[in-house]
């Protein structure tokens, strides 16, 4: 028996403490809760506004009426209900107040809050909407018994359904093209079907009509207001007609929503509305992390989620992985192949904005139509071309022109250094040498202008002059880097447009100029720098009466395996034709061509490679190098001034591996 008696009891049990529901954001949060109000609810009409409660079509957007009658204006009791409803469902039904009319019902499981233009605003915001759902999921709700202790899974609104999307390539594409061209922009997620929201945000209040127009003027000026045939939204958006109110818009930072940042996706609305008050803009890659993360979530709850259905989830989440690697790959190869996606309406005007200062032209430029007629390049009117007046050729749509007469004769004049460099900086980064990845397109770049400056200086750098070699080299890194950074939005379109047409085949005569910078013109001769100047070895390309036999020995395996492999890792994929891989051929030829030097090293011009059998397009050339180069397969040397080719070096990876094979079938 226990010593403890009845009397040694405490009179009363410790009185339990009441319930107090969680404080509304506005008492915890007044400052980022007022700048939400001000910036995108009362910025709005406020003569209405719409709700929504799910994701499936009978809840859809509802227009929220008096009687079902009068639209119920906004005020400010009520917009203090709506704020907190809309930014966190959850604490709002604990802290409800059951006599408002704004108080969750029973089967009610999410809300948003919708509204339309009003008669200013602080934002712009482009939509980039996903529409292609494969089926949906359960998520518990606050009835459901791992969230309510008081739950059951016999209630009927223990779930709410969640869509499950299927995104392909070209979801990816079109936001690249708004990361490039459209930046400064905070990129959210508008709810749980993964469609982007592109936010814009001012400190002053501005026309809706007048931003919404311009917004829209500038995408179909880029072609990018139809993407993959689907028409890309803008918002605030104005009423069509007159007894109009407009399309209504999904307030940002609520119920499934979430910001991409750097560092991850934002998801708690007081964080998300921080952000809104200092923009930021993520990378691309984290944007494509974030979308990746989350469709692997919904695919894994959607085969988790117990449902009687004949729908393959297994299958179409095997096909979405698939899609997602070709993505990442994408991602790798730098993102190629943009301008397919763009509207190819023949109604679509084209960009009438000169790529080098952006101003607007009066009237749309051709680039077959610009250089087509070489005595426009040679003999351009009055000086404008030989003093580098560039306000001048762009006010007379002569940049092209331009760009062609520097290619063919070097530099014009005294202190035209800067123009010139900035002028062809331009035109092989943003069009001829695009399809190189970043990094290499630089580097070949700052080759290619060196080796430029070298030969058609015309004695107008005075640096080269007095043997500063590099010094000049040091100037082209710092000027490229620049003048690549200084291209603006505008700059940009005009060059993607220009890309597309030739991509698409319409321009009569396709134009480049990378081996017109790489000739020696006759007259510079004594001006060249000797730096550039190599010594052969034996006979050689460019060695009088020599002639090209391809030489098509196997290369030993450990060789072929290298090369095989380098491209594998690089993401390039190498193509069969014919019975065989001409890609694969072409190195092979490469390697014993080197290999026939006693120093494995030669010299072999652009059109000696194209012989080889190496692609006739340069941009599709320099990669295929680049590889080599990046694998430790072949080294690139200097040029050779007077033979305008390069020295192109075996590795001594390479070339032990030959060596060894050598002294394997000799013995």
């Amino acid at each position: 028996m226990s010593d403890i008696s009845i009397d040694d009891l405490p009179d009363s049990q410790p009185a339990l403490e009441p319930y107090r529901p969680p404080k509304p954001l506005a008492e915890l949060y007044p400052d980022e809760i007022r700048f939400f109000a001000s910036r995108f609810i009362w910025s709005s009409n406020r003569s209405g506004f719409y709700t929504r409660t799910g994701y499936g079509k009978e809840k859809g957007w509802h227009a929220r009426k008096r009687l079902g009658v009068e639209w119920m204006p906004l005020y400010p009791a009520l917009v203090a209900e709506l704020i907190e409803k809309h930014l966190d469902f959850d604490r709002f039904c604990l802290n409800a107040d059951w006599m408002s009319p704004n108080r969750p019902k029973d089967d009610e499981t999410a809300f948003w809050l919708g509204t339309m233009a009003g008669k200013y605003t602080y934002y712009d915001c482009i939509d980039v909407d996903v529409h292609d759902r494969v089926g949906f999921y359960g998520q518990p709700t606050r009835w459901h018994p791992d969230r309510n202790s008081r739950g059951s899974l016999w209630h009927p609104n223990i779930y709410r359904m969640m869509p499950v999307v299927r995104l392909g390539i070209d979801y990816f594409k079109k936001l690249k093209l708004f990361h490039e061209y459209c930046p400064g922009r905070v990129w959210s997620f508008s709810s749980a079907s993964l469609g982007m929201n592109l936010y814009r945000m001012s400190p002053k209040a501005e026309c809706p009509q007048e931003r919404y127009q311009r917004v829209k003027d500038r995408l179909k000026a880029m072609r990018m207001d139809v993407l993959g045939g689907v028409p890309i939204e803008v918002y605030p958006e104005p009423p069509k007609t007159p007894g109009s109110k407009g399309h209504q818009q999904r307030r940002p930072c609520g119920l499934d929503s979430g910001i991409i940042t750097d560092a991850g996706i934002v998801t708690d609305p007081i964080g998300q509305i921080r952000i809104f008050m200092n923009p930021q803009t993520p990378s691309f890659e984290a944007v494509v992390e974030a979308i990746v993360a989350r469709l692997q979530h919904q695919y894994r709850r959607w085969i988790e989620f117990p449902e009687y259905t004949d729908v393959p989830k297994q299958r179409l989440f095997d096909q979405q992985r698939a899609e997602i690697d070709k993505v990442l790959e994408w991602l790798r190869k730098d993102c190629p192949d943009l301008e397919s996606i763009l509207n190819d309406s023949s109604n679509t005007a084209s960009i009438s904005i000169c790529p080098l200062l952006c101003e607007g032209l009066s009237k749309a430029d051709e680039t077959e139509e610009m250089v087509e007629n070489d005595a426009i390049i040679d003999q351009p009117k009055g000086q404008i071309f030989l003093t580098c007046d560039l306000e001048a050729i762009n006010r007379t749509r002569q940049w092209v022109p331009f760009v062609m007469f520097l290619a063919r004769n070097g530099f014009p004049s005294e202190d035209s250094f800067l123009p010139v460099i900035s002028t062809l900086t331009k035109w092989l980064f943003y069009y001829e040498l695009y399809d190189l990845p970043v990094e290499e397109r630089k580097a070949r770049i700052k080759e290619v202008l060196w080796v430029y400056c070298a030969n058609k200086h015309n004695g107008f750098i005075t640096r080269l002059n007095n043997g500063q070699s590099e010094e000049v080299i040091s100037n082209i890194d710092r000027l490229v880097e620049h003048t690549i950074q200084t291209v603006n939005d505008c700059g940009k379109s005009v060059f993607m447009d220009m890309r597309y047409k030739r991509d698409r085949g319409q321009y009569h005569i396709v134009y480049e100029i990378e081996d017109d910078l790489c000739d020696l013109d006759t007259n510079n001769q004594s001006s060249i720098c000797p730096i550039l100047c190599g010594v052969l070895s034996g006979s050689d390309e460019g060695t009088q009466g020599w002639t090209y036999v391809a030489d098509d020995t196997p290369l030993p395996d450990q060789v072929e395996r290298a090369v095989v492999e380098a491209f594998r890792a690089s993401g390039y994929k190498m193509r069969k034709k014919d019975g065989h891989y001409p890609i694969l051929r072409a190195i092979t030829r490469l390697i014993n061509y080197l290999a026939a030097s006693k120093t494995y090293q030669r010299r072999a011009s652009q059109m000696l490679l194209t012989q080889m059998g190496f692609p006739d397009k340069s941009s599709k050339r320099e990669r295929i190098k680049a590889i080599l180069s990046a694998h430790d397969i072949i080294h690139r040397g200097d040029y050779r001034s007077r033979s305008q080719s390069m020295r192109y070096i075996l590795t001594k990876r390479m070339i032990d591996s030959l060596e060894g094979h050598r002294v394997i079938e000799t013995a």
